[in-house]
């Protein structure tokens, strides 16, 4: 039903934009993927895909707890931290990668689509770029930054 309704929207001149969120207590990488997919196959106009921050005091945060998936009990910046959970499934820097390039590559890989976007955040396609070099510089520099292992290469 969503899908019908975005072609609706779209067809009447509407610019969606959708919200995804991955990363739950619990979740498993191929969920994390078919989120993702859904993403990019729903059609919206711009996809924004959002790391799961378990909040205090509230029943995912209990979970996450109770599964042993805190990275951290408290967080200057959650906000901005790439998450805060690690589970057997995937880390908070599994997740940071796959939503900056899958952020990068489901809404900018068609120019068409990347000027509209540009438009609708009435911005110039250079200050866009500029944002997506950042977004995709942050990931790095959280990664580098991070104990992540380094892939070995044989």
């Amino acid at each position: 039903r969503a899908q019908e309704l975005v072609k609706y929207a779209r067809s009447i001149g509407i610019f969606v934009a959708g919200n995804f969120i991955i990363g739950f207590p619990g979740e498993t990488w191929d969920e994390i993927l078919e989120t993702v997919k859904f993403a990019e196959t729903i059609e919206v106009d711009y996809a924004k895909i959002f790391i799961a921050i378990p909040l205090k005091n509230t029943v995912m945060y209990e979970m996450a707890k109770s599964q042993g998936a805190l990275k951290k009990e408290k967080s200057e910046n959650i906000w901005s931290s790439g998450g805060m959970l690690n589970t057997d499934e995937f880390n908070s820097e599994d997740l940071t990668i796959l939503r900056a390039y899958e952020w990068e590559r489901i809404n900018f890989t068609d120019p068409i689509r990347r000027k509209k976007i540009a438009d609708r955040m009435q911005i110039t396609l250079d200050e866009l770029s500029v944002i997506r070099k950042r977004t995709i510089s942050n990931a790095r520099k959280k990664i580098a930054e991070s104990s992540y292992p380094a892939a070995s290469v044989n």
